[in-house]
């Protein structure tokens, strides 16, 4: 008899870190905030808050993420109603 093939699920995208984003890595025991961002999101620099202390190019898939900031709305529909008209009547 035939052994049915498991479908594998996908794997899931991964998380694109925000600047905000509070994490920890394994290096660290404390709490870090994202400072910055790298264009394509594979590399963060993290920072102590209240410190100077600072993590530069540290690998986004190595993050255990305590808090998210909630993604910002790039809609610009929604800049445009927000900013009063500037057209000369």
């Amino acid at each position: 008899m035939a052994k049915d093939r498991k479908k594998s699920a996908a794997p899931e995208p991964p998380i694109i870190p925000r600047i905000g984003d509070k994490v920890t890595i394994p290096r660290a025991g404390s709490v870090l905030e994202v400072d910055q961002v790298s264009r394509d999101g594979t590399e963060v620099t993290l920072q102590l808050p209240g410190t100077n202390p600072r993590w530069f190019r540290v690998k986004a898939d190595t993050l255990t993420y305590v808090e998210r900031q909630p993604p910002t709305s790039t809609s610009t529909r929604s800049l445009l109603r927000s900013q009063p008209s500037t057209a000369p009547q």
